[in-house]
């Protein structure tokens, strides 16, 4: 497991008249620990320019290995974190939907883990776990609508299915998955209130 705190990767840009150095903060990128335990964000390196000379805590990085981790690093993660503005926008009605919360919440409790969520007769990956299963369980990436801000990629199968995609994901890809059920029907949930939410917990991780 690992935290997400914010640090700086600096970039130098040298000109034959100037040299030009840059701090970008990462706080609100998503970040991914890979290759000798740097942590990277590819929304952050593919506005790196070639010529620029970078640095992750002092540690020179080569423009080939910059370009291999933008291409590569959500893939070669050995978990798929909740990106810091989407954690944040939980209490933001206008842009999170009581379930998406309730994802989010869940999420942060087992950062390291892929999770699969009920939704209804369904099992649903969403944002990066959902871009990373796609490509792993040859899934269909979807996308909710062009407005959504958080969460907005989507992909899944019917809740019968899932012995054979978690086993994919853990014995084929080392994956660890987090399985969210519904622990509750939706004739019970309403009886707490009118469209009170389904309540959802995690029953089982699943280790390779």
């Amino acid at each position: 497991m690992f935290e997400f705190d914010p640090f700086v990767v600096l970039t130098e840009t040298s000109t034959l008249k100037s040299r030009h150095t840059s701090q970008i903060l990462l706080s609100h990128l998503p970040t991914y620990p890979i290759i000798n335990h740097i942590v990277w964000s590819p929304m952050l390196v593919r506005g790196i320019t070639s010529s620029a000379r970078v640095s992750v805590h002092g540690r020179r990085i080569s423009p080939l290995h910059r370009r291999h981790i933008c291409n590569t690093s959500w893939l070669l993660s050995g978990a798929s974190p909740v990106p810091n503005n989407a954690a944040n926008a939980e209490n933001d009605a206008a842009k999170v939907t009581p379930m998406v919360a309730q994802y989010l919440a869940r999420k942060r409790e087992y950062p390291d883990c892929m999770l699969l969520f009920q939704v209804g007769d369904f099992y649903e990956f969403f944002g990066d776990d959902a871009r990373r299963a796609a490509h792993l369980l040859n899934l269909a990436l979807t996308r909710k609508t062009k407005k959504t801000q958080v969460l907005n990629e989507m992909c899944g199968f019917p809740l019968g299915s899932v012995d054979s995609f978690v086993e994919k994901l853990v014995m084929h890809h080392g994956v660890k998955v987090a399985i969210c059920n519904q622990v509750e029907s939706a004739s019970s949930a309403k009886k707490r209130g009118y469209n009170t939410l389904v309540d959802r917990q995690v029953v089982r991780i699943a280790t390779p």
